[in-house]
């Protein structure tokens, strides 16, 4: 019963986990979504398309980071595509 009890336990925390780190990237989506549409309006949001595929926590910081930099549609781009090689 009691090893039971520890799984059940382990498990609960592990799908809490898995849940913050989701909403984490979503919200990480959300923010570069907004960046990308006050900065560089429609143009901005067709690169949208190449970031919403993505999952990777740490990639998706570096993008926001670069994008609050760029200034122009083409530094975003690019901030984008390094981004994805790495």
């Amino acid at each position: 019963k009691e090893g039971l009890q520890e799984g059940i336990e382990k498990g609960l925390q592990q799908g809490l986990q898995k849940g913050l780190q989701q909403g984490k990237i979503e919200g990480l989506k959300e923010s570069i979504y907004d960046i990308l549409e006050i900065k560089f309006a429609e143009p901005g949001l067709k690169l949208y398309e190449k970031v919403d595929k993505l999952d990777s926590l740490e990639t998706l910081q570096k993008i926001r980071i670069a994008l609050k930099k760029a200034k122009t549609l083409d530094e975003a781009e690019k901030a984008i595509l390094l981004s994805l090689e790495k």
